[in-house]
């Protein structure tokens, strides 16, 4: 998941991914 969010980091869903993650 770590690693998802590193990856997703440049993209602008990145924040929603993490938010995802989060929940």
């Amino acid at each position: 998941m770590v690693i998802y969010y590193f990856i997703f980091l440049p993209n602008r869903h990145a924040e929603l991914f993490l938010g995802y993650i989060i929940f």
